[in-house]
């Protein structure tokens, strides 16, 4: 019996795990693949780090600082394995598969779920045309060119302009690939400044705000796709079609947590993709503890600053959180481990952790 498994990890299950850590805790961490670090492992560009250990590490090196942090403490680590259910009785009993053991399973106490996100596929915002092969997201382009060394095209274009498509229109280029440009439905892009002034600006690649791609032309590769602008109400505008021959179209349209474990546990998940509603479970006491933990959280999170004097205040700030979650450009792997971590601290103390519902 463990007293915390850790599903994921990634930047926010070793935050979790770091921040929960007692001697008298016996913590596991859980990670499907060989190497912990999660997404941080495929993102070799730099800006990570800045914040928190004032340095500007690659994401693989602030995975690896951050992995340093719990050398030392007795936590245990499963490689190659993957949770496939969770049953809530008196404890937690979670089944197991790796290539090793086969499927088994685990019990514990408590649980954290910090299994990051996915990335939205071109079924769930309804592309028309043609279904090619050479459209991908980036984030999966990403990890072909930089884990496993494939380059994914020649002639590239990009839907999306989050941080993560800015990136690889950059990442593209430097391996030889011609990017035509980048699309981005909404009038305002949703990457960084200055993302898009070093990696579009720097390297003439066009940013095309309001605009969405209106069909896509290909047999069994990628030939062509075609742009057209939107009115205010993301209606395409006659008369203003763009047509790019291209063999590659990365899509960089958003996250979606991976709530799978949620169902499971038959927690109620919000309707919506990339939401989800929270509520908590009351703590007998220490109303001075929640408010720091609060404010601690909400500052990591949206980068404000929002006092809680009395307990409810609490309930109340993170119903409006659940309602009215910040942009999903400010979900870095760094932020998100912020509930994580808020998690893990309530269950060092009172192991009595938030529920997500």
């Amino acid at each position: 019996m463990h007293d915390i498994i850790i599903i994921g990890g990634g930047a926010a299950g070793l935050s979790a795990a770091k921040e929960a850590y007692d001697p008298g805790l016996k913590i596991l961490i859980i990670e499907r693949e060989a190497q912990l670090g999660g997404i941080l492992r495929q993102c070799i560009h730099n800006g990570f780090g800045i914040h928190k250990y004032n340095l500007e590490l690659t994401g693989p090196e602030y995975a690896q600082k951050t992995h340093h942090l719990l050398e030392g403490l007795n936590i245990e680590v499963l490689m190659h394995s993957t949770v496939v259910d969770i049953i809530k009785d008196d404890h937690f009993e979670l089944t197991i598969m790796n290539p090793t053991d086969g499927e088994f399973k685990l019990t514990a106490k408590a649980i954290i779920i910090a299994s990051g996100c996915y990335e939205k596929t071109r079924s769930q915002i309804l592309l028309p045309g043609d279904r090619p092969a050479g459209i991908m997201s980036a984030g999966n382009a990403q990890r072909y060119l930089n884990l496993d060394g494939y380059m994914v095209g020649k002639k590239v274009f990009i839907l999306g302009s989050g941080d993560i498509g800015l990136i690889m229109a950059r990442r593209m280029t430097l391996e030889g690939a011609e990017v035509l440009g980048v699309a981005e439905l909404m009038p305002y892009s949703n990457g960084l400044t200055r993302n898009i002034a070093q990696c579009l600006d720097d390297f003439d690649i066009p940013l095309y705000l309001s605009h969405t791609i209106t069909d896509i032309v290909g047999k069994d590769r990628l030939e062509n796709i075609v742009i057209s602008e939107v009115d205010h109400a993301f209606n395409s505008i006659p008369g203003t079609e763009k047509t790019f021959e291209v063999d590659t179209l990365l899509l960089s349209v958003g996250l979606v947590p991976d709530i799978q474990m949620f169902e499971s546990l038959q927690f109620h998940t919000s309707p919506l993709p990339g939401r989800s509603s929270i509520s908590i479970f009351k703590p007998r006491s220490m109303d001075a503890l929640r408010a720091a933990m609060l404010y601690t959280f909400m500052t990591l999170l949206t980068g404000s600053v929002k006092k809680v004097k009395k307990p409810d205040d609490m309930q109340k700030c993170m119903l409006k959180m659940s309602s009215n979650p910040p942009p999903l450009n400010r979900w870095n792997p760094v932020k998100t481990s912020a509930m994580s971590c808020l998690n893990a601290l309530i269950m060092k103390i009172k192991m009595r952790p938030f529920s997500f519902h």
